[in-house]
């Protein structure tokens, strides 16, 4: 019964790693043009809450 349950652990943690190296090794870098657009986004976003909560409509 012991051993079942060793089994079942281990192979949990063996599918668990196997899946978490799969999604790294998928997973794609932004190029230049992808960085830069989200950088430009990203401090768009900063700038907009700068100026504080949008003006609620009448």
């Amino acid at each position: 019964m012991d051993t079942i349950w060793l089994l079942t652990t281990g192979g949990g943690a063996l599918l668990l790693a196997c899946a978490i190296a799969y999604a790294m090794l998928r997973q794609r870098r932004l190029t230049s043009g992808e960085k830069q657009a989200q950088d430009a986004s990203v401090h768009q976003l900063y700038r907009d809450e700068q100026k504080g909560p949008p003006r609620p409509l009448r």
